[in-house]
């Protein structure tokens, strides 16, 4: 550590130096990056081996640059404590506490109490997929935090167009957060207590969350997840979620199985159900896969199988795997099932066997016709 100022006093008696004339201090380690601490009064407490930084606190490391009031410097745990809401900065997102504590040779910074990280662009947004060429245009961090995290994206120009609407911030709530930034690994990110995640329509709660990268390119949990999509009319509620922001693909699991409810549009009415022991949700592709033990509800409807796979652009729903359609304690079973949830249409396709109600039905059956061309039997249920 090497302190530099205009002017210094030094009480031999109670080994303390008074520096003033815009002191700051250069905090040097083999191998990782100088950090630069600036303030308008240091009080040096030689004995105790303390620094007191007092007024106008600024610290540069890296990305990150971290500003508070007032913060003490102890040189035997290489910390930086700072109170009273202190603000961190980085590339389009900023964080604030009650206390911060920056342990300057870990690297690593520990935000508790009130924590809130607003961020833009990638940020921890689930299927994020604004474009960088119009977050480039979007205006300053400072006017952006100015604006309490609200832009309105229509003021804003690229190309001689509108920046097309959608989600651009990200806030995050909750009781701790640490941000570690190793020199030899990624960085990564922990977030513990009551933790709030909101972006635009969407809304995620969690004890713990794990993101991964400086462009939190996977963001994980195995302590639970309940999230709401009103973009999509979609409630996922699961035990673990692993989410590849780059990828667009998210997969939940884990004990008790994943469930996913689907909303009528505008409504807070169920309108179907989907279980199954592993979901994976392809944003790109607009594709989702249930695996293990996977029952549809939907109304009256109960249909079951090992597979289900669900084309957003076809509007289909394929289930395989001995699917089934149950009715009460009957069920009909056969190859594959088509289902249609827009036009509420259900096709069962080959080997059908089973009971409707108290009727058996059964493929082979002399009433039950197979479209032209076909030559398997297909039922089509209404």
């Amino acid at each position: 550590v090497t302190v530099i100022s205009a002017t210094a006093e030094y009480n031999r008696d109670e080994q303390v130096v008074h520096l003033v004339g815009n002191p700051y201090m250069i905090v040097q380690r083999p191998g990782q990056e100088t950090a630069l601490v600036s303030t308008n009064r240091i009080t040096r407490k030689l004995e105790a081996g303390k620094s007191i930084l007092d007024g106008d606190v600024r610290i540069k490391q890296g990305e990150w640059t971290l500003l508070a009031d007032e913060g003490v410097y102890s040189d035997s745990e290489d910390l930086i404590v700072m109170r009273d809401d202190p603000l961190i900065i980085g590339r389009d997102r900023y964080m604030v506490a009650s206390k911060l504590n920056y342990e300057v040779d870990r690297k690593r910074i520990r935000l508790k109490t009130d924590v809130a990280l607003y961020s833009r662009g990638s940020g921890l947004a689930l299927d994020d997929s604004a474009s960088n060429d119009a977050n480039q245009q979007l205006p300053s961090l400072m006017e952006f935090a100015r604006r309490g995290g609200r832009i309105d994206a229509r003021e804003f120009q690229t190309s001689g167009e509108n920046v097309a609407d959608g989600p651009l911030t990200s806030i995050l709530t909750s009781d701790e957060l640490i941000y570690h930034f190793p020199d030899d690994a990624e960085p990564f990110t922990t977030v513990t207590g009551n933790v709030l995640l909101t972006r635009d329509d969407m809304r995620l709660s969690s004890p713990y969350i794990e993101a991964i990268g400086r462009d939190f390119h996977t963001i994980w949990t195995d302590q639970g997840i309940d999230m709401l999509d009103r973009k999509r009319d979609m409630h996922v509620v699961a035990r673990v979620m692993d989410y590849k922001t780059r990828e667009r693909f998210l997969r939940l699991e884990g004990s008790p199985p994943p469930l996913l409810e689907f909303y009528k549009k505008e409504s807070t009415e169920i309108e179907a159900t989907l279980r199954g022991a592993v979901i994976e949700r392809d944003f790109a592709g607009r594709r989702t896969t249930a695996r293990g033990d996977v029952r549809i509800n939907r109304g009256e409807l109960k249909a079951i199988g090992e597979i289900a796979h669900y084309q957003e652009d076809a509007g289909v729903i394929v289930l395989e795997g001995n699917p089934g359609i149950q009715d009460g304690n009957n069920t009909v079973h056969c190859e594959k099932i088509f289902y249609y949830p827009e036009s509420n249409r259900i096709l069962l396709y080959n080997n059908i066997k089973g009971y409707l109600g108290t009727h058996r039905i059964e493929s082979e059956f002399p009433g039950l016709r197979s479209p032209v061309g076909s030559p398997r039997p297909m039922l089509s249920l209404f």
